[in-house]
């Protein structure tokens, strides 16, 4: 083992701490200590450690209050957790990886069982951080070729134009000088939307408790915001006469109305991207037990089965076909928001329905 893991051992009984405190040692762990739940939270926020193990039944905070204390804390919130157990306490091992603990030890345990559990949990974080790498790799690798596009053509434009403007504003008439002034603000704008989309994109991705989106709550009803964000954006598309709205009078609040309205937004634009003026983009609310369901099906050519699952950050399919405004980011970033507020999105699509996008919000 290497000396460089560090474990932090949360145990009262003294002598239990210091053989489990000998055996890691001798095993060229870093090891760190505490007597009892309250020092243990402190000690943990202080080192990071690489792996706890942390008794369950201990005087004032016990074992349970150790980890909701820990969990809560983003530095902390995947650090592997070992809680360590009197035989028998069934109650308090489902209680504690209810909790989120990655695996217990019934006491007394062998020095075998011990050093197979850290090394089995220390593998398994490994794991998941490598994952995660790979996961930001193929994100990074994927921005590096889509930016330079989609950077590009706004930026020519504003670029072009201005210099246009500045040279030559003297033998422009007053309609030509409005034309470039309306192309240089639409462009403007959507170079506004690739930061702001990449910025939140980010940021969702990167957040690990819910404390870090506490920016976005702010409450209003599902059937307000889906009104209001529908009818005002298909304004600005020239698709009024195209929205078709099913909403029930009944609605639960949303506590997250600025991230859903961002999702909703993102869905409607591609629904009217990717389908003609004249056909209907239906937009659908159903509460369900425990559930509110908000769909938003557009009639146009669909996607295949293949293309809906792969769908992901920066994925655009038929690009050479079809010019894509956006980075092809606005169905991750819907789903990103549904999971940070613990939803989900999932896809329908088919030649002749369309494309059906389901957000699924608990209530």
């Amino acid at each position: 083992m290497s000396e460089t893991i560090s474990i932090l051992v949360i145990e009262d009984d003294n002598s239990i701490r210091e053989n489990i405190t000998e055996i890691l040692l001798y095993e060229e762990f870093q090891v760190d200590t505490a007597p009892n739940g309250e020092i243990g939270i402190e000690k943990a926020r202080e080192i990071e450690p690489d792996l706890i193990l942390c008794d369950v039944n201990m005087p004032g905070i016990d074992g349970h209050g150790v980890i909701q204390a820990l969990r809560e804390i983003p530095a902390l919130a995947a650090t592997p957790f070992i809680f360590l157990t009197a035989l028998g306490d069934r109650k308090d091992v489902r209680e504690g990886m209810e909790l989120g603990a990655d695996d217990y030890l019934t006491k007394p345990f062998k020095t075998a069982d011990l050093l197979r559990a850290i090394e089995t949990r220390l593998q398994q974080s490994d794991k998941r951080e490598e994952a995660k790498k790979q996961e930001w790799d193929s994100f990074r690798k994927d921005l590096s070729s889509m930016i330079p596009h989609e950077l590009k053509t706004p930026l020519n434009s504003l670029c072009t134009l201005s210099q246009v403007l500045r040279d030559d504003w003297k033998n422009l008439d007053e309609e030509d000088i409005n034309e470039y002034l309306d192309i240089m603000i639409e462009s403007g704008h959507r170079l506004e939307r690739v930061a702001g989309n990449l910025s939140l994109y980010s940021h969702l991705r990167s957040a690990r408790s819910p404390e870090e989106l506490s920016e976005y709550a702010e409450e209003e009803l599902f059937n307000v915001l889906i009104s209001t964000n529908v009818e005002a954006l298909a304004e600005a598309q020239g698709r009024t006469d195209d929205i078709q709205l099913e909403l029930p009078e009944n609605s639960p609040t949303c506590p997250n109305a600025m991230l859903f309205s961002k999702a909703l937004s993102e869905l409607l634009d591609n629904a009217f991207k990717f389908s003609n003026a004249g056909q209907k983009v239906v937009v659908t609310m159903e509460n369900r037990e425990k559930k509110t369901v908000i769909t938003v099906n557009d009639h146009g050519p669909g996607l295949t089965p293949a293309q809906a699952k792969k769908v992901g950050a920066l994925v655009q399919f038929d690009r050479k076909k079809k010019e894509q405004q956006g980075m092809g980011l606005g169905l991750s970033l819907a789903q990103e928001i549904c999971n940070a507020m613990g939803g989900s999105l999932t896809i329908e699509s088919g030649s002749e329905t369309g494309t059906k996008v389901s957000m699924t919000f608990p209530v």
